[in-house]
């Protein structure tokens, strides 16, 4: 993924969405995985990679785990201007916008935050919750307790949780 690190490329919301696609293609065409057979897994600001895919690949699930509502709900997360909740409009200087995208997804959805984030609130992952259940019944939220944002992977119970979430 192009990034500031040793990729070449600039890193973008555009980059990001070509490159989750070129992903999908090598694993699907290459691979020959057939897209019942993939899940996605997004992490963090990664959730808006596994969300554009998932809108328009019917995988056999995504899960996302201490989800962005989008880069401007987070910047203002913990600010003075926070109330606790994620406001519906997005702004015309937003980005990677999960709350906008996450409607259009059909596959089973996994959405996982841990209760003692400071980085991104719960709060997001509670609006892209409510918001993926009004279109899509097999949308399921699980909130970890005692983890925070960098330590949500390490959560046995959230991973006991995704175990019954394949198994289904």
């Amino acid at each position: 993924m192009p990034s500031p690190g040793i990729s070449t490329g600039k890193p973008s919301e555009k980059t990001f969405y070509s490159t989750i696609e070129a992903i999908i293609n090598y694993v699907t065409v290459t691979l020959e995985v057939p897209l019942e057979s993939i899940v996605l897994w997004g992490y963090s600001i990664g959730t808006v990679c596994s969300v554009h895919a998932a809108m328009t690949n019917s995988v056999a699930g995504v899960f996302l785990f201490a989800s962005v509502a989008s880069i401007m709900r987070t910047l203002k997360s913990n600010t003075c201007f926070d109330d606790g909740k994620v406001k519906e409009k997005t702004s015309c200087l937003d980005s990677f916008s999960n709350l906008d995208m996450i409607s259009r997804v059909k596959s089973p959805l996994l959405i996982a935050h841990g209760e003692m984030d400071t980085l991104i609130p719960i709060s997001h992952g509670q609006a892209l919750l409510e918001k993926a259940s009004t279109t899509n019944s097999k949308t399921y939220g699980f909130w970890c307790k005692d983890v925070g944002h960098n330590n949500i992977p390490n959560s046995s119970d959230l991973w006991k949780r995704v175990k019954h979430f394949l198994d289904q």
